[in-house]
């Protein structure tokens, strides 16, 4: 397996993101969100996926 991370911005539109990487045959291993905001939710996602080679 060969991983790979992916951190998006705000105005970028994952969804989209997600199906560009799957038809490169990456598929999603994990989403971890290590940053706390002031209010309690998550500051930023980073997605690691992950493939066969």
């Amino acid at each position: 397996m060969k991983p790979f991370s992916l951190v998006l911005e705000e105005s970028e539109d994952c969804k989209k993101s997600f199906y560009q990487y799957a038809e490169l045959g990456w598929r999603p291993a994990q989403i971890f969100a290590p940053g706390i905001d002031g209010y309690g939710a998550a500051a930023y996602f980073e997605v690691k996926f992950e493939r066969n080679v």
